[in-house]
């Protein structure tokens, strides 16, 4: 199927936190799109009942994985995998992520660590394994969903928006470094 002159038939995409919200609707609508989905996330139950449903309505080229994005050795599983099955990784949409709104003299060093872990280190993780794939095919797109966050401060959010902030500017410099490759980058800042 095309979806604004973009011919998604073959090409596969990877949905890294596709187990609620932002990411179980893309999965539906790549899934529409006759592309090969992967789905990912770290709850299994989500995934399987995602996965039940994307192939009742028809599209038999679904593949769900659990996995921490936050953990290298998940996504490493995860990139291999959904290779070895489809060939390549065409797009890659990151909507994992996790905030907490609360004062910043309320912030524990765990908070601060568990917000970068979801919002930046996922992200990294499945770049540092898929952007080496796509640069070599010249062709790849990547989504990042950092939301309203990754540019407008807000208070009490102000670890969140540091870790929404830090993907933006990591998304903004690989869109200069691998643009020579054939990969495409987008911020998406709704919210």
């Amino acid at each position: 199927m095309i979806v604004n002159n973009i011919d998604l038939e073959g090409k596969t995409v990877l949905i890294v936190g596709a187990g609620g919200g932002i990411g179980r609707r893309a999965a539906e609508l790549f899934s529409e799109a006759d592309a090969n989905v992967v789905i990912s996330s770290r709850s299994e139950p989500e995934l399987m009942e995602l996965e039940y449903k994307l192939n009742t309505n028809g599209n038999q080229n679904i593949l769900a994985l659990a996995a921490d994005a936050a953990v290298e050795t998940d996504v490493e599983a995860l990139v291999d995998e959904s290779i070895k099955k489809f060939g390549s990784i065409d797009y890659f949409v990151h909507t994992a992520g996790t905030g907490v709104l609360k004062p910043f003299a309320n912030i524990t060093p765990a908070d601060f660590d568990n917000l970068i872990n979801a919002n930046v280190r996922t992200a990294f993780n499945v770049l540092q394994a898929v952007l080496p794939q796509m640069a070599a095919q010249k062709f790849g797109r990547v989504v990042a969903i950092p939301g309203i966050l990754g540019k407008a401060p807000m208070m009490q959010a102000s670890v969140y928006c540091a870790a929404k902030y830090a993907l933006t500017g990591m998304i903004k410099c690989l869109a200069q470094e691998y643009k020579r490759h054939g990969v495409r980058f987008s911020l998406m800042h709704f919210g």
